[in-house]
Parts: structure tokens; sequence; C-alpha cells
């Protein structure tokens, strides 16, 4: 967030069954048919209600069913990694921005702000123009089976800061296993700045993650800089 560009002041708001009842006893009634029969229409009568009840309980509740049934179903996702734990490692970039001092406070963009769980810091690249090709490398304390790479994009302390710096569009992803291209990030996320997006990650034992950024979405408004930012990236693995 620290080479200042000239721009448009761009529009800030892109942002039954039924049950079968077997009744042996009614085929050998004397003088009781008419009452077995009408026995059974009550009975038939009282399971179609019942049925019917449900029904409309299970209708009225459907939403939140399948809401569960889905989770339930699903694997692990950026949302709820499930059992999946979080690995912390050593991170570096290719480069980053210097500290900026302001009046309130003095914000670093240093790599390891994209691994300190904390969204409201960022990594921020440091060369001319939008960064692309710059890389993020992360190196696991061991060899591990990693499921889920989970990046949350730009600078998203506050809407105005996101809009005014770079967002990353399109990266690439290399482990040990090989070269994992063109994972595509929403921009915005959704409602939420701070919504992690899932990145595409070979499969196989991993002791390296290397991030690089392919395209970006640039800066909006008039005050925005020629920077892209990161603020967090997260490496879920298998026991």
């Amino acid at each position: 967030m620290g080479r200042k560009i000239s721009g448009p002041d761009l529009d800030d708001s892109r942002l039954s069954s039924s049950p079968r009842v077997v009744a042996h006893y009614g085929a050998h009634a004397r003088n009781g048919g008419r009452w077995v029969k009408s026995g059974l229409n009550i009975v038939s009568l009282l399971v179609a209600a019942v049925v019917g009840a449900l029904g409309v309980k299970i209708a009225d509740n459907l939403p939140e069913l399948w809401t569960t049934v889905s989770s339930t179903w699903q694997g692990p996702s950026c949302e709820n990694p499930k059992s999946l734990k979080l690995v912390h490692g050593e991170i570096s970039a290719t480069s980053f921005l210097p500290e900026t001092v302001t009046p309130s406070r003095t914000y670093h963009f240093d790599p390891a702000r994209a691994a300190d769980e904390d969204p409201g810091t960022a990594w921020v690249e440091g060369v001319g123009g939008f960064g692309e090709g710059q890389k993020l490398t992360i190196t696991l304390p061991g060899t591990y089976d990693v499921r889920l790479l989970c990046i949350v994009n730009g600078y998203p302390l506050e809407p105005k800061l996101f809009q005014r710096n770079g967002r990353v569009r399109t990266v690439d992803v290399r482990t040990d296993q090989g070269n994992m291209s063109g994972s595509t990030l929403k921009d915005p996320p959704g409602d939420d700045l701070l919504e992690s997006q899932q990145l595409n990650i070979p499969a196989g034992p991993t002791t390296m993650i290397e991030l690089t950024i392919k395209k970006v979405y640039p800066s909006l408004g008039q005050d925005r800089f020629e920077d892209t930012a990161v603020a967090e990236v997260a490496v879920y693995a298998a026991d």
C-alpha cells in the first residue's frame, strides 16, 4: 500500500411411503368381515393422517435439514476444515514493501503477515507494477499430507483499504508433487471481505508450498496504490 497511482474514482459498490398392513386373520373371519374391513379403513386413515402431519413438518424444516445433511457429506473446507490440523511453517517472499508509519499506526508488509492468523495484516509485494510473478513460499517443518490450502485475499482490514490495493486474481501453486496452475479467486470474495478461499494443490507428501501471482485485480479509487496484498495463507494437513 505504499506506491500511490492516479486513476478514476471508481464505484465502491463493485464491491410414503405408506405402511403395509398384513391381516392374516381377516381372510378367516366369520360374520366379522365388515368389522375387520371398517377397522382397517380407520387404521389406514389414522396412518395417513400421521404421515401427512410428519410430511408437513419435514417440509417446513427442509432447508435446515438439507444444510445439516450437506455439511455432513461435504469434505473439509476453508470454512470448516473438520479434522484437518493447521500447519505452521517458515514463510518467505521474493519481495515486500518496507514498513509505513502513519499518525495512527505503523503498517508492516513482510511475508510473516500472511501467516500470523490475523487477517487485518497482509503481505504486500514490493516491486514495480502489481507484482505479477512474485512468489510467497511456505516451508513446512516436516513432511505433511496437505489436504487444504486457503487464502484470504487482498488487504481486508477495511473496505476502502481493500479497494486501494490490488488483489490476486490467478495464482499458481507448486509443491514437491508438481505444479497446479490457474486457481482463480473471486473478487470481492463475498459479503465478508475476510472470507477464506480454497486453492488447488497437488496431492501427496508435502514439505514446501510456493504461490506465484499470475494475474491481479487492479486497485480502485482515486488514491489507489500500485501494490498487491495477501492477508492470510493457511495450510491444513491430515494427521
